[in-house]
């Protein structure tokens, strides 16, 4: 295994660690605070640890895309940037470590990026105006915050998995970003649409 892989992904290891740390002090007092928004956290939970089972492996070999990030952004809209974050990492690991068994540097370095890359696109999605809610569904507020959201997860998760891409594989970035770039907007673009329904369907028809 390369040194200078190794060595990355403690740095996005670390410094999702800071994020997601800081996102939980400044954002916690959206988390819910009744039995229906528990409970629609835990749904939303196992639908990312489904979805961890239904990915798309490109033909790259390390890059895979999961249906996860639909939970995971509807997780943003309805309960905050600190519950999603937290969602997200536990979900990540009870899907990769613990039910497929992956290796260790693996199930890190995806549940760091995906920390890094939810976090800071929540943060984004608060301050476009989105108010996380899982009462009251505002279409034009949560539709222009989860632009944000999503243009920013597509940047740090393009910037991050192609990093380590080319760290293991020695190909270019710009080769990556080439073959990855397109297909990974793609999916983040239709993933928002999806979260948009599961947002609505929940504000209208809870955890059923």
């Amino acid at each position: 295994m390369r040194r200078g892989l190794v060595a990355y992904v403690a740095i996005v290891a670390i410094a999702a660690a800071i994020v997601s740390a800081a996102i939980l002090l400044r954002y916690v007092h959206y988390a819910p605070y009744d039995l229906n928004g528990w409970t629609g956290v835990v749904a939303l939970m196992a639908l990312m640890i489904l979805g961890e089972g239904l990915g798309v492996r490109l033909s790259l070999g390390q890059a895979v895309f999961s249906v996860s990030l639909i939970p995971t952004v509807a997780t943003v809209a309805l309960f905050g940037p600190a519950v999603a974050v937290v969602a997200r990492a536990v979900s990540q690991i009870l899907a990769q470590a613990v039910i497929l068994r992956q290796q260790t540097i693996k199930w890190i370095f995806n549940a760091a990026q995906l920390s890094l890359g939810i976090g800071l696109g929540s943060i984004v999605y608060v301050n476009l105006g989105g108010v996380p809610s899982y009462e009251t569904f505002d279409f034009i507020q949560v539709v222009q915050a989860l632009g944000g959201l999503i243009v920013t997860y597509f940047i740090i998760n393009m910037v991050l998995v192609s990093t380590v891409i080319s760290l293991d594989t020695g190909k270019r970035l710009r080769d990556i970003w080439m073959q990855l770039g397109p297909t990974a907007f793609a999916n983040e673009l239709a993933s928002s649409s999806y979260s948009l329904f599961v947002v609505f369907a929940f504000v209208q028809l809870g955890v059923g």
